[in-house]
């Protein structure tokens, strides 16, 4: 005998889902504040301590802003230090494509990864930068 199906199971997932209210009318915004949390940093020290702080902040603005939404992953963190190794600021991306984007903004500065020959990351940084 074949089990009865309710009028929910009949509609799919989606409509239902619509029909409750946890279903997001707009998907490109959601993906787009889903992004928001992939990327960001916190400032760890005087940020005038380093010759491209500011320009780094300003970038890592301006890439949170126009990169793609992210489908999630590892979250990786990277470190920028001074000359002295204090730190300045920490940044984190979760996924691959939010570490490229995030790595490239680096590198563009022309700043240097110390830990680019490592396979594993060293105190909790995947990368290192001075």
């Amino acid at each position: 005998m074949k089990p009865a199906t309710t009028k929910d199971q009949k509609m799919g997932e989606a409509s239902r889902r619509k029909k409750v209210g946890s279903y997001p009318e707009k998907t490109p915004k959601a993906m787009r504040d889903s992004y928001q949390s992939c990327l960001d940093w916190s400032v760890t020290g005087d940020i005038a301590d380093h010759p491209k702080g500011t320009a780094l902040v300003n970038a890592l603005v301006s890439l949170k802003e126009t990169h793609n939404p992210s489908l999630g992953g590892k979250t990786m963190a990277v470190l920028l230090e001074t000359s002295d190794r204090k730190p300045v600021l920490v940044a984190r991306a979760v996924g691959m494509s939010a570490w490229v984007s995030l790595i490239s903004v680096f590198q563009e500065l022309g700043l240097n990864d110390r830990l680019k020959d490592e396979l594993d990351p060293v105190d909790g940084y995947d990368a290192i930068f001075c």
